[in-house]
């Protein structure tokens, strides 16, 4: 129960901090070019670290909304007001939650996928431990099956000494 919580308020400040990175980009990019065409490709990228570095779905789309209201705000003219009759406005949304979900998807896949071969690893490595451990005990008690053999099978013969 402690860990989601943990891993919310992870996820959170991931997302976060990759948002005001991405803000911080955008900031330092208008200061150095009139063109607004890097803020959105500041943000996919962005979308793209969210997927990555966070758990699910809910995150990168989170950071996809999020990033598209921040491009349309503060890096389209006219600036700081939301303008929803830009023509590219839409498309822009699509783009970045599209390439969200599936940064998402092949992210989870490729964690799911890496703990199934944990899980085949450590399986492997359990049966190799039983199969060496079956091994060592089973030379001994051979031998010592087969001395007590010996001993039953010739028991009149041999000298009480050697019983």
């Amino acid at each position: 129960m402690n860990a989601k919580p943990h891993a919310l308020i992870k996820n959170a400040a991931v997302t976060a901090g990759i948002l005001i990175v991405s803000s911080a980009m955008n900031f330092a990019l208008q200061l150095l070019t009139s063109e607004d065409f890097c803020a959105v490709a500041v943000f996919i990228l962005g979308t793209a670290f969210t997927a990555r570095f966070t758990d699910g779905y809910v995150w990168g789309i989170l950071y996809a909304v999020v990033g598209t209201l921040l491009v349309n705000w503060a890096f389209t003219e006219p600036f700081y007001v939301l303008n929803e009759s830009i023509a590219r406005y839409p498309i822009t949304f699509v783009i970045l939650l599209t390439a969200s979900v599936m940064i998402s998807m092949l992210t989870t896949r490729l964690r799911y996928q890496s703990e199934l071969k944990a899980v085949a690893e450590k399986e492997k490595l359990r049966a190799d431990l039983l199969r060496s451990v079956s091994h060592d005990l089973r030379t001994p008690l051979t031998s010592i099956k087969g001395a007590a053999e010996a001993y039953l099978d010739n028991r009149e013969r041999l000298p009480e000494e050697t019983k």
